[in-house]
């Protein structure tokens, strides 16, 4: 039997997360790492992965 090959992996995971894995890995090279937000729809969805993951992430808001 074969592995799978890397797009077939990739395509295993949702995008939700592929966010929540790559937010992991900047948290290990960078752990002072925070995120400005303006409160957009991106943010939110952002925001929601750190949350919901425990991440050490520091968020804050921007007036714009």
């Amino acid at each position: 039997m074969n592995a799978p090959s890397p797009a077939t992996a990739a395509a295993a995971i949702s995008p939700y997360e592929d966010l929540t894995a790559r937010l992991e890995a900047i948290v290990a090279e960078f752990p002072n790492t925070a995120l400005a937000s303006s409160l957009g729809a991106e943010d939110m969805v952002v925001t929601d992965a750190i949350l919901s993951a425990g991440l050490p992430i520091a968020i804050f808001t921007l007036e714009t």
